[in-house]
């Protein structure tokens, strides 16, 4: 038997021997990729408030937004500052501060800068910490520390 050169098939380039369905394959796996942090966060973040006593008022960016205890739903593509009020006591301040999320790693990873792009503009790049709150708006001045 011998083989002749004109029945082996030329080498095709990388692209050209790769099925059309791999390639949109592919393309989705990027899609799906994208924003990955605003599909896992979201662009809101959820921060329980709670206060010793309740009652407190609550106040987001100067906002009155209830008293405690509640549950604030707040967008993630900014720091926050909660005041946290009731009667003759002090006021607490408690400043939300804004981290990045570990998702993003993914976007950059993959070099996704739609993605990036998306959690950026949304804030679903970031989470929000604390992600909860408590304060004692108990009276200093009671040795027995009751309201």
């Amino acid at each position: 038997m011998t083989m002749e050169s004109a029945d082996v098939p030329a080498r095709r380039g990388i692209h050209q021997g790769t099925r059309p369905g791999a390639r949109w394959l592919a393309v989705a796996c990027v899609a799906v990729g994208s924003s990955c942090a605003t599909i896992v966060n979201g662009d809101t973040q959820s921060i329980p408030v709670s206060s010793e006593p309740t009652g407190a008022t609550v106040t987001v960016d100067g906002e009155a937004r209830g008293t405690t205890p509640c549950e604030l739903e707040l967008s993630r593509d900014r720091p926050h500052v909660l005041r946290i009020s009731h009667a003759d006591r002090p006021t607490a301040v408690v400043e939300l501060e804004r981290h990045i999320s570990g998702w993003v790693w993914l976007n950059l990873l993959t070099l996704n800068m739609i993605g990036v792009l998306v959690d950026e503009a949304s804030g679903g790049s970031y989470y929000l910490e604390p992600d909860t709150v408590h304060v004692d708006l108990r009276r200093t001045d009671d040795p027995r520390g009751e309201p």
